[in-house]
């Protein structure tokens, strides 16, 4: 198992720390230390610093994390907690900053978390995140929060509670501990499951009772629900034989059917085929008579299609003709525009010519620029410079002023710091005379208070020796002590007895006279009493009343003068502060006044060096002259390149249009040649087809029409394809009807309809049954499932009751699951707990748990078994010292067992707190003999007490000072 152990730990602006560092390795061999301070120091604040450190949260679950911030910090200062550990012989270093909101802002500033891992003196960053960092201290330390509180505090007063508490407090606790809600809410979850399950049960039964009333049966059933079912399995049965009896009926008729139905189709084919064949033979006829007009109309045809041909080439022609006269006219534009561009090619030569005659003097004046660009471009840096150099003189003078001022105010400041320092040394040791005094009159205060109750006792005292004195002269009044011997010897004697005095026969019971008995224990009660106070009389006979009222009113007096004392040495104390404060604001102000005259001292010698090179590249002292010139001699050379770049431009468009127009015209030539030729041709090929049509231009229609052409061919095509389909027709009716004649359908028709109407009559019985049968079928499959469904509920219930009746309480022990888990945890806790009992009591005291059955809560009773008596004890029987040392066994066996199931990591350190003032002093020597034995096994322990003998023992101080509101640790080795 892993062992962890402080090594450093600092906080900044926490709780009441502005900036401390606790090095623990200054405690060296002594691992046993006291944490001391006053209440409301903030020693508790350490354990939340290294809790937060660790996992984000404070040492107690019910602190807010808003209230680790210190109230007294800085608005622009972070708070955060650097902790620093040993982790299995590796050290690692933990820094988290507290998110917190900022004076003006709305939300809060993003928390952080580094973990290093110190390497020597090298650091290696293992997360930088928050999620990383949580992740990966969680693989470290292998313990949650919960479980590091309870390892690393041990709160004495809260253990010596639980101690004595009953097992339903005990079990509050506890459950906190070691988490055992899980157990308990399955206790709930079985009561909840029992619910559910009863009424799944009910709900089964209701469905089961709905279904069975669904059933489709003229025999109505009572009984189980098995056996209604099992009836109706039969039921179905026999529905199942009817159906199959009506299916074969219904086949038979319908194949009847299918036959009279045949031979009515036939029938009526070969009447409608006769009907037919005499209608197409007369629409045949007709048709034929029209075969005059189809030749006209098809040599009608002809002509159209020879006046197609020719207007396609007409068409040609016109178009060739009017392209012909487009080329002629692009011709003689083209040859015009090359003429134009070779005067414009000229002209832009001789431009070029003049240009280039100015070039030298323009490229000295573009060197000129060159030298000078640097200034021109950085104009910000130097048009200002005159002002900035003039601004950076007032500004030193500004800060030279400044920090004369404030050496004068440190100086002030610094005798101020040495005046309240002397009056604050003689304040304190008047405090100390009077604190000696005051001392001295509680001692002899005491002593009087002590004299005078002496002295009130002796008076008691005597009073009740006069009390008894008179009763004993009223009872002797009354009592013989001859009377008192006979009835002590009657007591002893019984029938047939012998007397001891007269030596007679006792006859018969003896009666006693029980006053007489009863007023001589009331005299041997008094005189016991008697000696007791006589002697305590005699012990008290030399005390006397001391008049105590001087004694106390110096006390009150100096009580006052000490209270007052303090309040004036607070006072002076927090103008320390203050000044302490303002010397080192003071003192910060005149470093930051040296670092910034310093700074304007360096910027104002740069900015002349700067003035100095400008004025000495460029000739001039005032940037705006310069700005002008350069401004002017760019706008030249500027003005000059674009001449010649356009001229240059102009001139190779020129040349470039001049080459295309050249190349254009060539062209247009030849396609002007081209058309030419082409029309020639077109005009040869309408002669052409005008002949071998032997057709003249007056016979040929005025117009030309495509729509007529389509006209025409759709006729003849109509005309055509009707008079082959109705060839086609005839003969396949011919071939259909052969030699048949025509038939009567009337008795056919009759025939179908009664058959089918028998048919009809079974199909729907048939159907009926069916729907009845398919109906029961699935409400029997559904029965089916439910009832199963039903057997394994009733089943599982019984099973799940019983173990929340267990779980419940309802066992031999009376204890709940939670209870019986809880009874083990706190049996392993006691097994440890008894090891260090055992040590710190000489082996007379152990731990053991209560295991009577008792009402109500049970099982977490603790008892102690007392070796010298060899009986058991209540653990109320304790002395107040040995219920410490219990208390404290406790603690650290729980603390010891907390760790075993974290199966983490082992805190090489724990803290006690308080506890030690009920303590006598040889209880207490065993109490710190116990814990010096714990540092010998090697843990850091630490003690949070206000008890003085503990400081006079333990060498090792961890001393907590509070000014009232900012506290300061130191570690104090004697």
């Amino acid at each position: 198992m892993k062992t962890l152990r402080p090594i450093k730990l600092e906080l900044k602006n926490f709780g009441p720390f502005i900036s401390e560092t606790i090095d623990f390795r200054q405690l060296e061999d002594n691992q046993l230390f006291l944490i001391s301070g006053r209440t409301g120091s903030g020693k508790t604040m350490l354990f939340d610093a290294m809790t937060y450190a660790l996992y984000g949260e404070a040492s107690t679950a019910a602190r807010d994390e808003g209230a680790l911030r210190s109230h007294f910090s800085q608005d622009s200062e972070p708070t955060y907690v650097c902790f620093q550990f040993a982790l299995d012989n590796r050290v690692y270093e933990v820094t988290r900053y507290l998110p917190y909101i900022k004076p003006g802002n709305k939300t809060k500033t993003l928390p952080k978390l580094e973990v290093l891992e110190l390497i020597g003196a090298d650091h290696k960053l293992i997360a930088k995140s928050v999620k990383d960092g949580n992740q990966k201290i969680k693989e470290l330390m292998k313990i949650d929060a919960n479980q590091f509180r309870q390892i690393l505090i041990l709160p004495q007063g809260e253990f010596k509670k639980f101690l004595i508490a009953n097992s339903n407090d005990k079990q509050k606790v506890l459950r906190t501990l070691f988490d055992t809600t899980r157990f308990k809410h399955l206790e709930l979850q079985l009561i909840e499951e029992t619910k559910e399950l009863q009424q799944q049960v009910q709900h089964s039964e209701q469905e089961q009772d709905v279904l069975l009333s669904q059933f489709k049966s003229e025999r109505e059933l009572n009984g189980p629900v098995a056996s209604q079912i099992e009836e109706r399995r039969k039921e179905i049965a026999d529905q199942q034989l009817a159906v199959e009896t009506m299916e074969q009926e219904v086949k038979v008729h319908y194949t009847k059917i299918q036959q009279a139905e045949e031979e009515l189709n036939a029938a009526k084919s070969l009447n409608n085929a006769l009907e037919e064949e005499q209608s197409l033979t007369l629409k045949l006829k007709a048709h034929q008579k029209e075969n005059t007009i189809f030749q006209q109309k098809e040599h009608q045809l002809k002509v159209m299609r020879v006046m197609e041909q020719l207007f396609e080439v007409q068409q040609s022609l016109v178009e060739q003709k009017r392209k012909l006269d487009h080329v002629m006219q692009e011709a003689s534009t083209t040859e015009q525009s090359v003429k134009e561009i070779q005067l414009e090619v000229t002209e832009i030569s001789r431009s070029i010519k003049t240009l280039n005659e100015k070039k030298q003097s323009i490229e000295q004046l573009k060197q000129l620029l060159k030298d000078r660009q640097t200034f021109f471009i950085n104009e910000h840096d130097y048009r200002t410079l005159d002002i900035e150099i003039r601004n950076e003189e007032n500004r030193y003078q500004d800060y030279r002023d400044q920090y004369d001022m404030l050496t004068s105010e440190l100086k002030q400041q610094t005798y101020h710091y040495h005046e309240l320092t002397e009056t604050m040394r003689q304040r304190t040791e008047s405090l100390q005379h009077y604190k000696e005094q005051q001392t001295y009159l509680a001692v002899l205060l005491k002593d009087a208070e002590q004299s005078n109750k002496d002295y009130e006792m002796k008076l008691s005292v005597k009073r009740e020796l006069d009390d008894i004195t008179k009763q004993q002269i009223e009872l002797y009044n009354s009592y013989d002590c001859h009377d008192y011997a006979r009835q002590l010897i009657s007591q002893n004697l019984g029938s047939g007895d012998y007397c001891p005095i007269c030596h007679h026969s006792i006859e018969g019971d003896i009666k006693i006279d029980h006053s007489v008995v009863n007023l001589h224990e009331q005299v041997t009660k008094l005189k016991e009493r008697q000696i007791i106070l006589e002697t305590k009389l005699e012990m008290l006979d030399k005390t006397e009343a001391v008049e105590a009222s001087d004694i106390l009113f110096q006390y009150k007096q100096l009580e006052q003068t000490i209270s007052k004392s303090t309040a004036e040495q607070e006072v002076i104390q927090s103008q320390i502060e203050e000044v302490t404060f303002q010397l080192d604001d003071i003192q910060n102000k005149q470093m930051q006044c040296h670092n910034q005259l310093t700074a304007v001292s360096f910027q104002l010698e740069e900015r002349k060096r700067k003035k100095q090179h400008f004025t000495e590249v460029t000739g001039f002292s005032d940037y705006d002259e310069y700005w002008n010139d350069y401004s002017s001699c760019s706008k030249k050379v500027a003005d000059y390149e674009q001449a010649l770049a356009e001229n240059q431009m102009k001139l190779s468009r020129s040349e470039q249009q001049l080459e295309y127009n050249t190349q254009l015209l060539s062209r247009i030539n030849n396609e002007r040649d081209e058309r030419r030729n082409n029309l020639q041709q077109t005009q040869l090929k309408y002669k052409t087809i005008m002949t071998k049509h032997h057709l003249k231009e007056e016979e040929l229609p005025e117009t030309f029409d495509e729509a007529i052409i389509q006209e025409l061919e759709d006729w003849l095509n109509h005309y055509r394809e009707q008079e082959q389909v109705m060839m086609i027709k005839l003969d396949d009716l011919k071939i259909l009807i052969g030699d048949n004649q025509s038939v009567d359908l009337e008795p056919l028709q009759y025939q179908h309809k009664q058959l089918s109407t028998v048919f009809k009559d079974h199909e729907e019985k048939l159907m009926k049954i069916r729907y009845q049968l398919d109906h029961n079928n699935q409400l029997l499959d559904q029965l089916t499932v439910v009832q199963e469904d039903y057997k394994k509920m009733v089943g599982k219930h019984e099973e799940i009751m019983t173990l929340a009746q267990l779980f419940g309480g309802k066992n031999n022990q009376k204890l709940t699951l939670e209870n019986f888990v809880l009874t083990y945890y706190l049996e392993q806790t006691l097994k440890l707990s008894n090891t260090r009992l055992s040590q710190m009591t000489n082996y007379r005291y152990q731990f053991q748990r209560k295991t009577q059955v008792a009402q109500g809560y049970s099982g977490l009773e603790i008892e102690v078994f007392d070796n010298y008596s060899n009986k058991v004890r209540d653990i109320s029987t304790l002395s107040g010292g040995e219920t410490f040392l219990a208390s404290l066994s406790l603690a650290l066996g729980l603390s010891d067992y907390v760790t075993q199931l974290a199966g983490g990591i082992n805190l090489d350190s724990v803290f006690i707190d308080e506890g030690f003032g009920t303590l006598d002093s040889e209880t207490l020597e065993t109490a710190i003999e116990s814990l010096v034995e714990l540092e010998r096994s090697g843990k850091m322990v630490g003690l949070i007490s206000h008890v003085a003998e503990l400081k006079n023992r333990i060498p090792a101080i961890l001393n907590v000072e509070s000014s009232g509101y900012i506290s300061k640790v130191k570690f104090i080795i004697k």
